[in-house]
């Protein structure tokens, strides 16, 4: 399936849009957000799990705003789109095992990972 330019770089935008959104979500989620979410029993008010799952926000809405900046002009970063192809793919897999590995129910991660799976396909597709 091939895309044209204006198509990539408004998926990249929607993309870079959805990022943005959910690590807003993770940096203000809170108890009653898992629990809307049936993940009431994984919430924990640790300090550090806090830290860490306000920083991973940040690292989201990082991603977001790389995507907005890119899709501004494709063709000038297919170096970085490519790289990036094989970036999500490393991370959809390390979050499949680690969630497999945590004995974590799989709708609990089934969907970072998909959605970093169906990522790199799509960056590994519009890289050419």
């Amino acid at each position: 399936m091939t895309f044209t330019i204006k198509t990539q770089s408004n998926i990249i935008k929607i993309l870079g849009i959805l990022m943005i959104l959910g690590g807003v979500i993770r940096i203000l989620a809170n108890q009653w957000l898992f629990e809307l979410f049936f993940m009431g029993h994984l919430w924990s008010d640790h300090p550090y799990y806090l830290y860490i799952y306000k920083v991973l926000g940040a690292f989201v809405i990082f991603t977001g705003i790389s995507f907005l900046a890119i899709s501004k002009n494709i063709n000038q970063y297919r170096l970085l789109i490519k790289t990036w192809s094989l970036a999500f793919l490393i991370i959809g897999i390390v979050m499949l095992f680690s969630g497999l590995f945590a004995g974590l129910n799989i709708i609990f991660y089934l969907p970072d990972f998909f959605f970093c799976f169906v990522l790199a396909l799509f960056l590994f597709m519009i890289r050419k």
